[in-house]
């Protein structure tokens, strides 16, 4: 029976282990495709080169009705949560909230023209604000479950890409045969969404 029991503790630490460094390891990605789009050439949409990788600033116009931001219900193009809390008893420690993340199709336009943004494959990178877990609209999956296990106090978070805000988009540009132009991104090398005072300027 001990055995067995060892074996079967021994075998939980290995999935525990590698659940972290899967976790670590889309996290560090996550971090380099966000320093890899600060560092992107930014230019005007008029001036993008078809295949080009870019950076674009502008303001974000949504194609059809703006989504509702789940804390603060903002009209926006984007929106991303996280919350952050502490467990109690004996065996308390930190517990996150999941993220959680929306895009809706919609158009930056700076002041050479507009275009499209493919949502297919997206990182957001957007300002996190606190926000008050008792927002105009329901809360993210768990938050409530997080608020009751939690032994202090429990930060809410939502960073938001408000219809008509500015945004700055990195991706690739296709420029198809009857005129219209998009910026995309893949698998591989997914378009940055961001709010980050380092990506509008510079």
């Amino acid at each position: 029976m001990a055995m067995d029991a060892a074996i079967v503790i021994g075998g939980s630490l290995v999935i525990v282990a590698l659940i972290f460094v899967f976790v670590f390891a889309i996290k560090s990605r996550a971090e380099e495709v966000a320093a890899a789009a600060a560092e992107t050439r930014r230019c005007t949409i008029r001036d993008a080169k078809h295949g080009e990788r870019v950076r674009i600033v502008g303001v974000a116009k949504a194609i059809g009705e703006p989504s509702l931001s789940p804390y603060t219900g903002t009209a926006c193009v984007a929106w991303c949560t996280s919350g952050y809390g502490r467990t109690s008893g004996d065996r308390g420690g930190a517990r996150n909230l999941p993220s959680r993340q929306d895009v809706e199709p919609f158009l930056i336009e700076d002041e050479t023209g507009g275009i499209a943004v493919g949502t297919s494959h997206v990182q957001l990178d957007l300002l996190p604000t606190s926000v008050d877990a008792d927002g105009p609209t329901k809360h993210p999956f768990g938050s409530g479950i997080l608020q009751r296990e939690a032994g202090g106090p429990v930060s809410f978070y939502e960073g938001v890409i408000p219809q008509g805000g500015q945004v700055a988009v990195t991706g690739i540009v296709q420029r198809d045969p009857d005129g219209s132009v998009r910026i995309v991104g893949d698998a591989a090398n997914p378009a940055v969404i961001s709010n980050l005072p380092t990506m509008l300027e510079g």
